[in-house]
């Protein structure tokens, strides 16, 4: 929106494919859940079902935060947005992103591959190797 405001020529469009490969990206979204604890769960389950799952609500959620529709029936309908329908294309191939505190360090590390990729400091294979290293050592993955 501020890019748009602004005036400023861009688009938004999947990450180029590799050797015709379709790069697999992180997906984050929001969803409604109900805690085990909760002593009304069949009120609660049901409210999300009847009442919040439907094309009314989610527009209204796409239209107070500009963010990608991720009910299908609501995707398709703002499928005039460029902006939405091109995060929506790379999502596709994506993967659900984990909702755990490490991941802080991916995308430290991922930040730090792109800058020097971009900076021109390191090549681009070395750069990301070196984050995927970063990245196992952190998570212990190693």
């Amino acid at each position: 929106p501020d890019a748009q405001k602004g005036g400023i020529n861009y688009g938004v469009a999947p990450i180029p494919t590799i050797n015709g490969n379709a790069p697999k990206v992180f997906v984050g979204v929001q969803g409604f859940m109900v805690s085990a604890f909760s002593e009304n769960k069949v009120l609660a389950n049901l409210f999300i079902k009847d009442f919040l799952v439907n094309n009314d609500v989610m527009l209204k959620l796409y239209t107070a935060g500009g963010r990608p529709p991720a009910y299908l029936p609501t995707l398709t309908e703002v499928s005039d947005n460029a902006d939405i329908q091109g995060f929506a294309a790379s999502a596709a191939n994506g993967y659900p992103m984990p909702k755990i505190p490490e991941m802080g360090s991916v995308w430290s590390a991922w930040s730090d591959a792109l800058q020097l990729i971009v900076s021109q400091q390191a090549e681009p294979a070395e750069a990301m190797g070196d984050a995927v290293g970063q990245i196992k050592a952190l998570l212990k993955c190693e």
